[in-house]
């Protein structure tokens, strides 16, 4: 900073800004990350860009979805060493700029097994295979969501230990889409070893018509999603 004096000169003068880190909204959740917290404190960039949140000795990264001179909003990284599950791990906010905060308060997040729904199975529905899938684990509760390579399905039926969801219109035709099923509160689920979280999502057929004809010759309409100009039918 610079200083005018009464004489004229002008002189320099080392300033030392601090933000301040003083509670979390929520300081525990899922091991497989997807907990959103919201941290207050002041002094923070309005820019989410200029903002940062990690956790933990590994320095896991909590997305910033929000920042304000009070507040930020990040969702939670998966743990990366599970020695440290139930362990309350340091929250550190930094910014660009500015060195890490200062924390007046409790600064502290913990990965629990406990809160961390599980995935045992994910099968195609037998009403509408490659279009409806079948989840089995535990720790679902209502307005949990599904994921598939970032697209939100529609999701039904939700127990504490199962769930359907149904892929979205827009869906992209790809193999190996990624799922992520996150319980609100606790975060996403963790699959169990052996149980693939991705899903290979091709074309759906719904209808055709019509379902007699002869030999050869006969004009098949085919009604469904994800059907391009390249799909090809066959019947047998």
């Amino acid at each position: 900073m610079i200083v005018k004096t009464s004489n004229g000169y002008s002189d320099t003068e080392t300033v030392t800004v601090r933000t301040t880190l003083a509670s979390l909204d929520v300081d525990e959740g899922s091991v497989a990350g997807g907990t959103t917290i919201t941290l207050t404190g002041s002094g923070w960039s309005t820019n989410a860009q200029q903002t940062l949140v990690f956790i933990g000795p590994d320095n896991i990264k909590c997305a910033v979805e929000s920042s304000s001179e009070t507040e930020v909003v990040c969702v939670t990284g998966a743990l990366v060493d599970d020695s440290q599950i139930g362990q309350a791990l340091d929250v550190v906010v930094a910014t660009r700029i500015v060195e890490e905060s200062v924390c007046t308060g409790t600064c502290t997040f913990t990965y629990k097994s406990s809160l961390t729904p599980t995935v045992s199975a994910i099968e195609e529905s037998s009403d509408a295979p490659g279009d409806e899938y079948e989840v089995t684990g535990t720790g679902f509760a209502a307005g949990t969501t599904v994921t598939v390579d970032g697209v939100e399905a529609t999701v039904s039926d939700i127990t504490s230990t199962s769930l359907t969801f149904a892929l979205a219109d827009d869906q992209e035709h790809t193999t190996d889409a990624a799922v992520v099923i996150n319980v609100p509160d606790n975060g996403n689920a963790l699959f169990d070893d052996g149980v693939s979280n991705t899903i290979d999502v091709g074309p759906f057929i719904s209808a055709s018509s019509p379902s007699t004809g002869g030999n050869q010759g006969t004009l098949l309409t085919v009604t469904g999603k994800r059907l391009t100009e390249n799909t090809v039918v066959y019947v047998d």
